[in-house]
């Protein structure tokens, strides 16, 4: 909001604008009582959250486990890390089923790692590339659960672990560009407030590892994307045996770019990861740290075969994301100035996120405005040019 000083007004008017300027500031102020606790904003948009699984040779790591639900996890997959994560993963989607303030209220979907000669990722919930991501409500929670239960670590296992490459592939996904698979995507955004993010869960165990080759494993690819000189420059981290992977530049340069060139609102990508570990593998936990360290996101490290602590991370991370996509302005705006709602032509708006557990205790903070004249703003905040300096 660009301000400019405004004098010789009668204190009425400023009031007066004051209060029609608190009507189009506090948007859910239109909606019922009830939207303010539910957490997606009326016109907001559900956010995109897309699922980055690790399939190569780290998920057929050896796992001790049971799975809770029988029927979940394939025969071929029992005893082995990508079988403990397709339990977990199957508990946490249900999981969305019971909590109102997820049903209906989220997308999601899911990629793995490319195989033969696919550097990059392709899409496995859908099977096709969707536009808009599917709606996680009744039919959207079976669809997805049906796939995870059909997961084959055969069949949908890869050779490399193509980080960058996968990174890229989230990318061109949410942009609306081309991936390094060769696939030409149609951006999920259907709303200019959308959030979007990558869950990037990874095997960190002692035959993980990143091995991005070809041209992702360079930095032209970001250079293609529009990464400026300082998103070009690697990333330091200790221990530094992973860090020639481009995995956490991606993660920087997705949450530090406006991946539409919307100067209007600023849409990114944030990434959380989840590195699932033996103990055997802190170097590539370390990378996966840093990806979300960079990506804006959080970071979470679970033991191979705890199935609870899996789905209470996905779970913690379906909350968070759902809470940062909402953001409620007080519906009431004093105008006196003896309540200190405005002050002269300064105007004070709180504004608090709801908190995902449903506390009553919301994060927020107070917002300072003037009041001043702007050709960019919506006609009833426009005021007079008269007495402008």
């Amino acid at each position: 909001m660009r301000h400019e000083k405004i004098t010789g007004m009668p204190r009425v008017a400023i009031r007066l604008a004051a209060g029609l300027c608190a009507l189009v500031l506090s948007g859910a102020a239109a909606a019922d009582d009830i939207d303010l606790f539910t957490g997606v904003q009326p016109n907001g948009g559900e956010p995109n959250l897309l699922l980055l699984l690790d399939n190569a040779g780290g998920w057929n790591a050896d796992a001790s486990f049971t799975c809770p639900q029988a029927g979940v996890v394939l025969p071929i997959n029992a005893g082995k890390s990508v079988g403990f994560e397709q339990c977990a993963l199957h508990s946490a989607v249900n999981s969305i089923a019971t909590q109102p303030t997820l049903l209906g209220k989220v997308r999601m979907g899911m990629m793995m790692f490319g195989t033969s000669t696919n550097n990059g990722a392709k899409f496995r919930y859908p099977a096709t590339p969707p536009s808009p991501l599917p709606l996680m409500d009744a039919n959207g929670i079976s669809a997805f659960q049906s796939v995870i239960r059909s997961i084959d670590r055969n069949v949908d296992g890869t050779g490399n672990a193509q980080v960058a490459g996968g990174m890229q592939e989230a990318w061109a996904f949410f942009s609306g560009n081309r991936g390094i698979s060769g696939t030409q995507y149609s951006t999920p955004i259907l709303d200019s407030c959308q959030r979007n993010f990558v869950i990037f869960l990874a095997n960190a165990t002692n035959s993980g590892k990143p091995n991005d080759s070809g041209q992702v494993a360079k930095v032209q690819p970001l250079i293609d994307a529009g990464a400026n000189t300082a998103q070009q420059k690697e990333i330091v981290i200790s221990p530094n045996k992973y860090q020639s992977s481009w995995g956490d530049e991606w993660a920087r340069f997705m949450y530090q770019t406006d991946i539409l060139k919307n100067d209007a609102n600023r849409q990114n990508i944030i990434t959380y990861t989840i590195a699932v570990t033996d103990g055997s593998n802190p170097e590539y936990v370390r990378l996966v740290q840093s990806m979300a360290t960079n990506g804006g996101g959080k970071s979470f490290v679970v033991q191979n075969g705890d199935v609870s602590g899996l789905a209470s991370a996905l779970l913690q991370i379906l909350n968070e994301v759902q809470a940062v996509n909402s953001v409620f302005a007080s519906v009431s705006l004093p105008v006196s100035v003896n309540s200190q709602g405005t002050y002269l032509n300064q105007v004070y708006i709180g504004m608090f996120r709801p908190d995902a557990t449903a506390s009553p205790r919301w994060q927020g903070n107070l917002k300072q405005y003037k009041l001043g004249y702007d050709d960019r703003m919506s006609s009833c905040c426009r005021m007079p040019r008269t007495n402008l300096p």
